[in-house]
C-alpha cells in the first residue's frame, strides 16, 4: 500500500533575462509534488523520486523556518524559537560528498562507482552499503533478513522506506535494450538510417558522460539553484 503524504504546491516567481543581460517580464512556474512513495516492493526509481522530494523538503524548510528565523535574529524580534525536523543528513547519505560519508560517498555515487566497475553488481552494491554507509548514520537501517535480501531501508523525513537492490545497477546505466541497438545498426545501412544513426549516437554519448544517478543529482542541483533564486510561496492539498 503506497504511504499516503499531502501535496505541496510551490509557485516561484522570478524574472528571466534575454539574451542581451536585460531583464524580461516576470514569469510564474508551478511545481506539483506527489509525495513520497512505499510500496510493497521499492527499487531505483522509488529511491529517485523519494530523494527529489528530500530535497524540496529541505528547500521548504529553508525558506519557511530557516531563513525566517535568521531574519527575526538580525532584527531582534522577539519570538519563540520553532524546532523542526532537519532532512539535511537524509540528503547527505544519498548524495555524499560531505566530511561525514566514506570516501566512496552515499548512495548515489556508490551505485555509479559499482557501476563502473568489471564486475560490479547489485550484491555487492548492497554489501557497500551495509559496510561503508550502515555505520555512518542512523538514516540507514539492515536487518540480517534485509542483509540477504540485498535490501536497505532509508529512514526519510516522511518514514521508513525498504529498497530492494535487484535491477539497480541495470536501471542505473540506462542502457538501451539489445533488440534496439541491433535495430539501430540495421537502419544505418539504409538511405533514411541518417536520423536513426545520429539519434543512436547521441544516446550512447548521453550515456558515456553521466550515468542516470549523475544525471539525477545534476536535475536536483539545477531545480534547487532555480528555486533558490526565486521568491516562493507554498500551499498544502490533501492527495487521494
Amino acid at each position: 500500500q503506497q504511504q499516503q503524504q499531502k501535496k505541496k504546491k510551490s509557485t516561484f516567481f522570478s524574472k528571466k533575462e534575454n539574451n542581451g543581460g536585460e531583464a524580461s517580464s516576470p514569469n510564474i512556474g508551478v511545481l506539483d509534488i506527489f509525495g513520497f512513495e512505499c510500496f510493497v516492493v521499492n527499487s531505483f526509481e522509488q529511491l529517485c523520486i523519494n530523494y527529489t522530494n528530500e530535497t524540496l523538503q529541505q528547500q521548504f524548510n529553508r525558506y519557511v523556518f530557516k531563513l525566517e528565523q535568521e531574519e527575526y535574529a538580525r532584527e531582534s524580534i522577539t519570538w519563540s524559537f520553532i524546532e523542526f525536523p532537519d532532512n539535511q543528513d537524509c540528503l547527505d547519505l544519498i548524495e555524499g560528498g560531505r566530511k561525514q560519508m566514506p570516501p566512496d560517498g552515499g548512495l548515489l555515487l556508490m551505485l555509479d562507482d559499482e557501476c563502473r566497475l568489471p564486475r560490479g553488481s547489485d550484491a555487492n552494491y548492497a554489501a557497500r552499503v551495509a559496510r561503508s554507509l550502515k555505520p555512518q548514520t542512523k538514516r540507514i537501517a539492515i536487518s540480517k533478513k534485509q542483509a540477504v535480501d540485498g535490501v536497505f531501508e532509508v529512514c526519510h523525513y516522511a518514514g521508513p522506506v525498504p529498497y530492494q537492490t535487484r535491477g539497480f545497477l541495470e536501471k542505473n546505466k540506462d542502457e538501451l535494450p539489445r533488440a534496439a541497438e541491433e535495430l539501430f545498426v540495421d537502419a544505418r545501412k539504409r538511405p533514411e538510417g541518417k536520423l536513426l544513426g545520429a539519434i543512436c549516437d547521441s544516446h550512447v554519448n548521453a550515456a558515456r558522460r553521466a550515468a542516470t544517478a549523475a544525471q539525477k543529482k545534476g536535475q536536483q542541483d539545477g531545480l534547487f539553484d532555480a528555486s533558490g533564486t526565486t521568491t516562493t510561496t507554498t500551499s498544502h492539498s490533501s492527495s487521494s
